[in-house]
């Protein structure tokens, strides 16, 4: 049987760090609006992908709507895998936002 024991005491500290920074959702959104003529030349936007958006709902529903509002166009990318009030929260403001226009 083997010993179950904290990833730290396996991996010397050098080795794992954090990267990356706190940010608000009007953070991103800046940051993804400075290449909103790429978006307009493109007909792209925003996609949420990637470590699965939905176990952050709260935060993946304010990027949804504020990319709504600032008419930034947005898709999610997620394998459904996370179901319940997150589900619900996130595919009720994306429908919302890609029914209705600006």
């Amino acid at each position: 049987m083997y010993e179950l024991r904290p990833v730290r005491s396996c991996v010397p500290d050098q080795c794992l760090y954090l990267f990356g920074q706190e940010m608000t959702a009007d953070q991103v959104l800046d940051e993804v609006e400075q290449d909103s003529s790429f978006y307009r030349e493109s007909g792209g936007g925003m996609t949420l992908s990637g470590g699965e958006c939905q176990l952050q709902p709260d935060f993946a529903a304010a990027l949804l709507a504020g990319a709504h509002g600032r008419g930034i166009h947005n898709a999610i990318e997620t394998r459904s895998t996370y179901r319940g009030r997150s589900w619900r929260k996130c595919s009720r403001t994306w429908m919302s936002s890609s029914t209705t226009t600006s």
